[in-house]
């Protein structure tokens, strides 16, 4: 790897398996997580024995959680979150976008409800810029 530019890292944990990609290609053999079965989730420490490693724009795969949703009433609170806590804009167009096509295939009676709140939520968003 060389020196003096930034890589992507992915760290992926699945089933107590650990697969670490760096720059889209496997780094390392997968790993078994050494911790108990009672172990049930918990914090992500990264570190380097490295001098001058850096660590920037670490989150979770968000993509990955909203891709799973599927309700108007979900889609809200997402997009406060996103665009209020971590404000991201990328993440609250895909939301936008992910909320539109859920909206458009809806049949629930309380869709207009949830549009209309929607839209006050993205109305906060953008008198927040």
């Amino acid at each position: 790897i060389a020196d003096e530019e930034w890589h992507t890292m992915k760290l992926e944990v699945k089933e107590g398996i650990m697969k670490i990609l760096v720059d889209g290609k496997q780094a390392w053999a997968n790993q078994p997580l050494a911790v108990s079965d009672s172990y049930d989730g918990g914090y992500l420490f990264l570190a380097s024995n490295n001098g001058g490693t850096q660590f920037k724009n670490i989150q979770p795969d968000i993509r990955t959680y909203i891709y799973k949703m599927t309700s108007l009433e979900t889609y809200k609170v997402y997009l406060l979150v996103i665009g209020l806590i971590e404000g991201s804009e990328s993440e609250v167009k895909v939301c936008k976008d992910k909320f539109q096509k859920t909206y458009k295939k809806s049949t629930s009676l309380n869709k207009d409800v949830e549009y209309n709140l929607f839209n006050k939520a993205l109305d906060l968003l953008n008198s927040k810029k």
